[in-house]
């Protein structure tokens, strides 16, 4: 495979799970992080004046949006390894 095309595709991926990342990142904070207070305070779960239910589980969306964050930290460090050692090629 061309090595151009390499490069490109560690950014196109780590797009990608950063945008995954984010996506997880939100669920978190929408259904734990803007409820931590009031859930606290409740051993079951809280209703929402929206009427959504939320439970203090909602703090496992974190663990996948971690896990695609740092997916996403290695492309772009990948990306810049490969660059770098095209570039050592060349000179």
């Amino acid at each position: 495979m061309n090595p151009e095309k390499r490069k490109s595709r560690h950014l196109i991926f780590a797009v990608i799970h950063f945008g995954i990342a984010g996506f997880f990142a939100y669920a978190f904070h929408d259904r734990f992080w803007r409820w931590r207070h009031e859930l606290s305070q409740v051993d079951t779960s809280f209703i929402t004046p929206d009427g959504a239910n939320v439970t203090s589980g909602g703090m496992f969306w974190i663990l996948p949006a971690g896990v695609f964050a740092i997916l996403g930290v290695l492309r772009v460090a990948r990306y810049g390894w490969s660059r770098r050692s095209h570039d050592t090629e060349q000179g």
